[in-house]
């Protein structure tokens, strides 16, 4: 049924924004570039965004100002492509490269006090400021905001890579954190608004396939330079990858400004900066409570009760502040709530937001199950990976080249997602130390294909809801969601198998202490786990085994997530009309 209330809210957001924007050209410069304004493209392309996806015809499409032909095309089309995708793949690869490669860092350093924030800090810049990019990439050239921030990105991995000491260091994976997630928020808005729609889906399949290849490559790439004794080169490389797509960046990317010839103080003073503070604030305090409680403070010390009790307190006043649009108006807010009334869009985000937990859960964990009760070389437990990884791109690429033909129905693929993932993540619970590899990979490969079934859909679906001129804020929302997710669930997840494991370890082992038993389990020390005369290892396998099987139950949830959430979802095509209306 078409939505009435959203589309209301979209009219009075595009009828505001051109009024301000005809103000502002009224005393721009002259300027040749095609100029379009949210009016323009209500008259042309006025679709219900949760009707259906085939109420855009092909003339409609080919004819619309706001999605011009690409002007770059053949090998310099093909060189943009690769280009982009490398930063996907070094955003990828930086979420993952410090599994193995924390040990050795935390050696050189001397600072184990500090260990957990090397992922803490690169999960809160990725998560903290994500819808922000959204808002940015709506208001300011495509082109040169990616490219700021894959140059921010670079310094930060810079930092990273010759940091003296650890303070330094987390700064660095912070700004790879913050920047990177704009620089993939970038990758998806700059496909979005070069590519046709009969295109797109194909286009973000190969950014799934390539951050699955990255997440995955990560522990193995960090675990070979830390055994050279040659962790810091895992930050280098990314100097170096730059370097190389840099040209295509600066000379071939092609330029898409939604407002040219405004000025820079136009383009920024509508963002939502007070809620993006306060969202920012909400999501540290949530992240930092929760990945500390019970490694670093007790559960009922003040400071993570105070934590707690912030994260709440900001979340209140941001719902407040969004709703009420103090410091902002109902079209610029930073969380764009009119989003909530399409159904679709809502289902969108939960789905990209499961999936991306469920993915992130297996490929953080099962490398640990690895090292920590089979007993292989953090290289080895990456390349036992490979499985889940190829079974995920291999059905990633499938689903994109589907979706790109008049076969493209999404709705099955989210069922057949949360089938998938339901089984392989269910199979998990039975995983301990003396299960076969064989099996293990027949389970991840089960999950590899649920996993990859859905991954990048969401952002297909949800570029082809909205008008294009919200374009690049559908894929900041989406983004937000799909790190925000794995964000908040990984580190639930790390509490409850460390709290867990450090219990009953503590309990066997009692003469080592915390300090070192929390050492082993982070990879500093694993021989403190091999066992002694009074405890075999097949008892700390089993213990460590049992408290990998709580942490699954955040892959089964995602999964059956998901499956519900199809169940709902409208029968149509990506690119066609639509079958049978939905919820």
């Amino acid at each position: 049924m078409p939505n009435k209330e959203y589309n209301q809210d979209t009219d009075l957001m595009t009828s505001n924004m051109t009024e301000k924007f005809q103000e502002e050209r009224s005393t721009a410069p002259p300027t040749t570039a095609v100029e379009t304004t949210p009016a323009d493209n209500d008259q042309d392309q006025d679709q219900d965004q949760d009707q259906g996806l085939g109420s855009q015809s092909s003339d409609q499409i080919e004819n619309s100002a706001v999605k011009p032909p690409r002007t770059v095309t053949g090998f310099g089309w093909v060189c943009v492509i690769a280009a982009i995708l490398s930063s996907i793949f070094l955003f990828a690869l930086d979420n993952t490269i410090t599994a193995n490669v924390q040990p050795a860092i935390v050696d050189t350093f001397h600072d184990v006090s500090r260990l957990s924030w090397i992922s803490v800090a690169y999960l809160l810049g990725a998560a903290s400021i994500n819808l922000l990019w959204g808002q940015i990439y709506t208001r300011f050239d495509a082109k040169w905001t990616y490219i700021a921030c894959v140059t921010v990105f670079e310094a930060g991995s810079a930092l990273c890579g010759a940091s003296p000491h650890m303070p330094a260091f987390i700064v660095g994976r912070a700004l790879c954190g913050l920047f990177g997630s704009g620089m993939y928020v970038g990758v998806m808005t700059l496909i979005s608004l070069t590519t046709w729609e009969n295109e797109r889906a194909t286009y973000f399949g190969l950014v799934g396939i390539t951050w699955g290849i990255g997440t995955v490559l990560g522990p193995i790439i960090g675990g070979a330079l830390a055994q050279a004794g040659a962790w810091r080169w895992a930050f280098y490389l990314n100097l170096i990858v730059g370097a190389v797509a840099a040209p295509v960046f600066l000379f071939l990317i092609p330029s898409k400004d939604p407002l040219p010839g405004t000025s820079i103080k136009f383009r920024a003073a509508p963002i939502d900066l007070l809620g993006t503070v306060l969202l920012a604030g909400a999501i540290t305090s949530l992240l930092m409570g929760i990945s500390f409680g019970g490694v670093v403070y007790d559960w009922d010390s003040g400071s993570i009760i105070a934590l707690f009790v912030v994260a709440g307190v900001l979340c209140a006043i941001f719902l407040a502040q969004q709703l009420l649009t103090i410091g902002t108006t109902v079209e610029t807010r930073i969380f764009p709530l009119h989003f909530l009334r399409a159904p679709t869009l809502v289902m969108q985000a939960l789905a990209v937001a499961a999936t991306a937990t469920a993915s992130f859960t297996i490929i953080f964990f099962l490398p640990l199950y690895y090292q920590l009760v089979i007993d292989l070389s953090p290289v080895a437990s990456g390349v036992h990976l490979l499985p889940f990884v190829c079974f995920m791109v291999a059905v990633c690429v499938l689903n994109g080249i589907l979706l790109s033909s008049k076969l493209g129905y999404y709705m099955p693929w989210f069922l057949l997602s949360g089938v998938f993932m339901v089984v392989g993540s269910a199979c998990l619970f039975i995983v301990n130390q003396y299960t076969s590899a064989a099996k293990v990979y027949g389970y991840t490969i089960i999950y590899g294909i649920g996993v990859g079934a859905s991954i990048q859909m969401p952002f297909s679906v949800a570029a082809a809801k909205v008008r294009p001129e919200e374009a690049g804020l559908a894929i900041g929302y989406c983004t937000f969601f799909q790190f925000l997710g794995p964000a908040v669930a990984l580190s639930i997840a790390n509490a409850v198998f460390l709290n867990d494991a450090l219990r009953d370890l503590l309990e066997l082992l009692p003469a080592l202490g915390k300090d070192a038993v929390l050492g082993a389990l982070f990879g500093l020390d694993p021989a403190l786990l091999a066992g002694n005369s009074q405890v075999s290892r097949a008892t700390i396998a089993n213990v460590i085994t049992t408290s990998m099987h709580t942490v699954y139950a955040i892959p089964l949830s995602s999964g059956a997530l998901v499956l519900v959430l199809s169940i709902f979802m409208n029968r149509e095509r990506l690119n066609g009309a639509t079958v049978v209306g939905g919820a």
